[in-house]
């Protein structure tokens, strides 16, 4: 029996891994560099440092645990 199949579909996952920390590094940490503004309706608003540091502070641990994410897939992947 082959795990193709397998192996393909972990491979699939960690794409999407990475694309959503991507996602994150780009609208957490570097918020303030991505959307210029106006920050009324953003969260930490109406200030950029104040939108820049909550969407940080919600990126950053997201960010961590999808890089966990993607190492345990990896090592999964490797398995089979």
């Amino acid at each position: 029996m082959t795990t193709a199949p397998l192996r393909g579909g972990l491979r699939v996952v960690q794409l999407l891994l990475i694309a959503m920390i991507a996602l994150v590094i780009a609208r957490g940490p570097f918020y303030g560099l991505v959307d210029p503004g106006p920050y009324d309706g953003a969260w930490g608003g109406p200030s950029r440092s104040g939108a820049w540091l909550v969407h940080a502070a919600v990126a950053v641990p997201i960010g961590l645990a999808a890089g966990g994410l993607l190492v345990a897939v990896e090592r999964l992947r490797r398995k089979f």
